[in-house]
């Protein structure tokens, strides 16, 4: 699904999801339960399906699939369980970067931050 090699979405198409989106994919892998990721995200269930349909759409797969009480990942969805929490964390690492350097709170020559570049597409991690 969101493999750094997955050709399906280059990396234009990916700068334009919704991280959001993704936010509410991640709980969902996790939680395998509409009503329980709206509970952990703070939305109303119909919001949570609302935003797994654009996932649907977006992704041009079902994502997860009922399977009595709870839903299941489809395969390609599976491929998302360990690489979707590193991409968000990166992502986030990301902002929280951007919005100190905005801020002025970076000075690298007296600053005590330290960030790791590793050589994946998506991760600049601060520490």
């Amino acid at each position: 699904m969101l493999h750094e090699s997955d050709s399906t979405m280059n990396h234009n198409q990916l700068r334009q999801v919704d991280l959001n989106l993704l936010v509410v994919l991640d709980v969902l892998l996790r939680k395998r339960s509409v009503s329980a990721a709206a509970g952990e995200l703070n939305l109303i269930p119909s919001a949570v399906s609302h935003a797994l349909g654009r996932l649907r759409k977006l992704f041009d797969d079902e994502l997860l699939v009922r399977d009595g009480q709870r839903i299941r990942p489809t395969h390609r969805a599976e491929g998302s369980v360990e690489f979707l929490p590193r991409l968000l964390q990166a992502e986030r690492a990301q902002a929280l970067c951007s919005r100190e350097r905005r801020a002025g709170d970076i000075d690298p020559h007296v600053s005590s931050s330290r960030s790791r570049l590793h050589r994946s597409t998506f991760a600049v991690v601060a520490e």
